[in-house]
């Protein structure tokens, strides 16, 4: 197994980013598949959405004024040791971010 460690987060024009190591899965496959890559890479994950994240300056240029870039938001890390950035992509439900850490992190 090789160990998945923190990338340096170069964000594109909108916001968002995925670490070099984040598996290529159709969303569809965000289920069974992603449990068996996190347990295959020795990692949990967490999500943190930017709808109860950000300032409401940033919510508000988003969601009530259509502007698509989120790169002034800056996801918090979940709570614990260890966590670092895996991706930040659109949803339906706006932007959320990926947290990821290894599980002897904890």
């Amino acid at each position: 197994m090789k160990r998945i460690n923190p990338a340096d987060v170069t964000r594109d024009q909108y916001g968002f980013w995925l670490h070099p190591g984040f598996p290529t899965l159709e969303e569809e496959q965000l289920g069974q598949e992603w449990r068996d890559f996190l347990q295959k890479n020795g990692l949990e994950s967490d999500f943190v959405d930017m709808a109860g994240d950000a300032t409401d300056e940033v919510s508000d240029k988003y969601f009530n004024k259509g502007d698509p870039d989120c790169s002034a938001w800056t996801p918090t890390s979940p709570i614990g040791e260890g966590w670092f950035i895996f991706g930040i992509w659109a949803t339906d439900d706006g932007p959320t971010s990926c947290w990821v850490r290894n599980v002897a992190a904890q």
